[in-house]
């Protein structure tokens, strides 16, 4: 500023002492473009330039949304809600432990089969005795940290730990870990184009949800066999 006002006063000195031919309009013009050039300055000192930051809280509730209701499916076991939150077109699930992968990759077509394969007996064992066991599975998800974000595509971490009972069977930790869900945008519906689940390691793993090959079923939540 301090600049600004010195070449505005020496400006006025040299037409006041009548060295200057500009007419009235010129002098005006002048001090304009003065202002202006000292007003770009100014603005790009005080990071100005950089344009409105994007607003993505609306992106971020959306996809938060998406995320609970598909935490609510695997919950009851409602395939048709957990198969809801994903591309049909392009999931792919990576299960891990501590790191290391359990298994391959599974496509949208296997985790369905798995899924509506175990569909039977994961309803049946949430009713309640004589005809059930009374389990209960509940998933706990922490703070959804987001990165990536745009209009069409975000991606969303957070840690989850899995909570399960049944008759007989104390509420019990059974899976913690993390869950990087990477998202997009198709017809207005934010869905899951992959999953990548790390578990920690529990030691619980041997009891109930490991099939002939060694690989978790479905998307591998749980632990607990009340057969």
């Amino acid at each position: 500023m301090a600049l600004g006002a010195s070449i505005l006063m020496k400006t006025s000195q040299r037409d006041d002492e009548g060295g200057s031919n500009m007419t009235r309009i010129q002098k005006r013009l002048l001090v304009l473009a003065l202002f202006s050039a000292l007003f770009i300055i100014l603005s790009g000192c005080s990071g100005g330039g950089g344009g409105k930051p994007v607003d993505h809280t609306e992106t971020k509730e959306a996809v938060q949304k998406a995320a609970l209701a598909f935490r609510d499916a695997v919950e009851d076991y409602d395939v048709e809600g957990m198969l809801h939150f994903l591309d049909r077109g392009g999931f792919t699930l990576v299960i891990k432990e501590v790191g290391q992968s359990l298994q391959g990759s599974k496509d949208y077509a296997t985790l369905e089969a798995e899924l509506r394969d175990d569909e039977e007996k994961q309803l049946r064992w949430r009713q309640e005795p004589p005809e059930g066991y009374g389990y209960v599975l509940t998933m706990e998800l922490g703070e959804i940290v987001f990165s990536n974000l745009s209009s069409t595509g975000a991606i969303a971490t957070t840690t989850f730990k899995v909570f399960e009972k049944a008759q007989r069977i104390e509420n019990t930790v059974t899976d913690t870990g993390q869950i990087v869900l990477e998202m997009v945008k198709l017809e207005g519906k934010w869905l899951c184009r992959k999953m990548s689940t790390n578990f920690e390691k529990t030691g619980s793993k041997i009891l109930g949800q490991w099939n002939s090959h060694g690989h978790l079923r479905g998307f591998g939540f749980g632990s607990i066999n009340v057969r």
